[in-house]
């Protein structure tokens, strides 16, 4: 079945990991901001180390870095980061200063000591990762910002800290604060997407479908469009088992029809025995046949 699409994708800070793009790069093909040292005398000095989570290498060929001001390249050509294995980019090579690896960029964005916007992009143009962060994330003058986990929200200020080693960084090395994967296993799934919400008796509901690692549980599902504006509270303090699902209609909170598009489905659950706090989101898109 066709469908129309039409509509700007807009950025959501903190509920979707991406930057003016909804694509992103698939875990198996992914790199991740792991540590930034943002706050020196001078710009030269700065850099971000990227890691490679995976096992086989990834081509930085054509992939990107950008700040809130600008996007640049990272390489031309070919630059194979192997597995498991971190890479620093920088204005400079630091290479030897610091023992580790580094991609020299001419033209990488300088970061601001107060906070800054940091997108990355893979060579297809879909977003490997993201973040906007703050000082009071952490990190200070010549003290690197370290990522906690690696399969943690990017956008989370709780995943990131001030680094404790004493050079300041763990420049090509394990972060001082490094937490071991979560492995979560909360699921949340939306079918059929796109839907048309047209009464036409086919594909007129979308529904949202979720597992939980926890018996019982206080669940919150919220729908967002793409500017973060909240359009539907589906389910508030609703009683859960591992699993449920809820129906959506396309439908605002005054049963008005969201405008087509692509909207991001967020999910709270709060275990009732322990208070655990679980999270997902997922995309869902609301199209028109045509």
């Amino acid at each position: 079945m066709n469908h129309r699409l039409l509509g700007r994708a807009g950025v959501l800070w903190g509920l979707l990991p991406a930057a003016g793009l909804f694509a992103q790069t698939s875990s198996a093909d992914r790199l991740i901001i792991n540590e930034v040292f943002y706050n020196t005398d001078k710009k030269s000095q700065e850099w971000v180390e990227l890691v490679n989570p995976n096992t086989q290498a990834i081509d930085l060929a054509h992939w990107a870095l950008r700040d809130s001001r600008k996007k640049q390249e990272l390489s031309s050509s070919s630059y194979w980061v192997p597995g498991k294995s971190f890479i620093l980019l920088s204005n400079m090579n630091l290479a030897d200063s610091l023992q580790s690896r580094t991609l020299v960029v001419a033209g990488l964005p300088e970061w601001n000591n107060g906070g800054d916007e940091m997108v990355l992009y893979d060579a297809n143009g879909a977003v490997s990762d993201s973040l906007v962060y703050s000082a009071e994330w952490g990190g200070g003058r010549f003290i690197s910002l370290e990522r906690l986990a690696w399969d943690g929200d990017s956008c989370d200020p709780n995943n990131w800290a001030s680094c404790i080693d004493p050079a300041g960084h763990t420049a090509g090395r394990s972060n001082s604060v490094h937490a071991p994967e979560r492995h979560s296993a909360v699921t949340l799934s939306v079918s059929p997407s796109p839907f048309s919400p047209d009464h036409d008796g086919i594909e007129d509901h979308a529904e949202i479908g979720y597992t939980l690692p926890m018996a019982r549980a206080v669940v919150h599902i919220k729908i967002f469009d793409s500017t973060g504006r909240q359009v539907r509270y589906l389910r508030c303090n609703g009683s859960s088992g591992p699993q449920g699902s809820v129906i959506w209609d396309g439908a605002d909170e005054q049963g008005r029809r969201c405008p087509i598009g692509v909207y991001i489905v967020y999910l709270q659950a709060i275990d009732e025995s322990a208070g655990r706090v679980e999270q997902a989101k997922t995309l869902c898109v609301l199209a028109e046949k045509f």
